[in-house]
This record gives structure tokens, sequence and C-alpha cells, in this order.
């Protein structure tokens, strides 16, 4: 997906809680606490309500960046939060937890027949 779509397609990512500026204090609060490294890693998928609870989804991209955040998820929480707060979002709109999921990819055998037409990203 090209940059220009994921950037136009924000307020329908971050889960409808919010729309259009408040959308956009959600993901610059987000790129607040989180800082130059997290950011370069991590992919900001939104707050989206999964069994009742309002949940920060991140996609990091190997089971290693997943785990080492795993250890930081408290603090990474209330850095967010305090972020939030500054920016006015509805204390309602907070998330309680973090879920970050692992991109994927399918490796391709030596000698296995290549796809054609569209490349598809997992």
């Amino acid at each position: 997906m090209a940059e220009f779509e994921r950037k136009n397609d924000l307020p329908r990512r971050i889960g409808g809680l919010l729309s259009g500026v408040g959308a956009f204090k959600i993901l610059d609060a987000w790129k607040e606490c989180a800082g130059p490294g997290v950011l370069k890693v991590s992919e900001f998928h939104g707050i989206q309500t999964q069994s009742g609870k309002k949940v920060l989804c991140l996609r990091v991209p190997d089971p290693t960046w997943r785990q080492e955040l795993e250890f930081q998820k408290s603090e990474l929480l209330e850095k967010y939060i305090r972020a939030l707060k500054k920016r006015s979002v509805p204390a309602d709109q907070f998330p309680e937890m973090i879920s970050f999921s692992v991109k994927t990819t399918v490796p391709v055998q030596a000698g296995a027949p290549q796809p054609r037409g569209n490349k598809i990203g997992i």
C-alpha cells in the first residue's frame, strides 16, 4: 500500500474511535512516546476495541522485537496515556493495554513457482 494511501486511511485504521483531528492526535501522541527507535521498527495500527477493552495495536517485524517491547509494555502505555492527556484526548479513549502482532512473511523455497501479477504483502 502506498504511503499516501496509508496516511489518508489513518482515521479508519485507528478504529473509528475518533475522527479527523482526534485520530491524528492519537498518532502524534504515539510518535512522541515511542521515540525514534521504536517508531522505526513498529507500525501503528491504532486503538481498537477487543473484548470490550481499548487496545493499542502495534505491528513489529519479528518475534524478537515483540519480546523486547513486551518488556517495555507498561512504560510505553504510561507514556502514551500521558501524551494523550497533553493533547486533550478524552479519557474514555485511552487504551487499557497494548497488543503486538508480528509481520509475517511466507518463505519461498528455491525452485518454487513465483506468483505472477500483483505482489502480495502480508
